[in-house]
């Protein structure tokens, strides 16, 4: 799910948008990454993935765990967000200099992260 448009408060004082509701998570990551670089390539077992682009743009490839289907594309822009769903084959493609939340519903320590992460010996990138 791409989510472009968000519920917005405001007053005089200034605006609230709610970015998330009804997802608990227990950790949140900040990203930064360069243009033309990848992150992802794998999927998760149990985890769950918000993710907010606060500013730059980012592609998003993403399909079935085990699917031989070609991945589906999304283009993200800032102030957009996207779900990453357990059983998911992604990667994601920053397309410019980007910085994004991502919040998860598993913890992100290192021993956590890799119990749960299960990278794919192909590079979805080429599908």
């Amino acid at each position: 799910m791409i989510k472009t448009q968000f519920e917005t408060h405001s007053n005089e004082d200034g605006e609230v948008k709610i970015i998330i509701d009804n997802l608990c998570f227990s950790s949140v990551l900040k990203i930064t990454s360069k243009e033309n670089t990848s992150k992802g390539n794998c999927y998760h077992i149990n985890d769950r993935q918000f993710c907010y682009v606060i500013c730059g743009q980012v592609k998003l490839l993403k399909r079935p765990v085990g699917s031989k289907e070609k991945p589906q594309e999304y283009i993200i822009n800032s102030g957009e967000s996207f779900i990453i769903n357990s059983l998911e084959e992604y990667v994601i493609l920053f397309l410019k200099k980007t910085i994004m939340d991502c919040y998860c519903r598993l913890p992100r320590d290192e021993e956590s992260y890799e119990e749960d992460t299960v990278k794919l010996n192909f590079n979805l990138l080429e599908i």
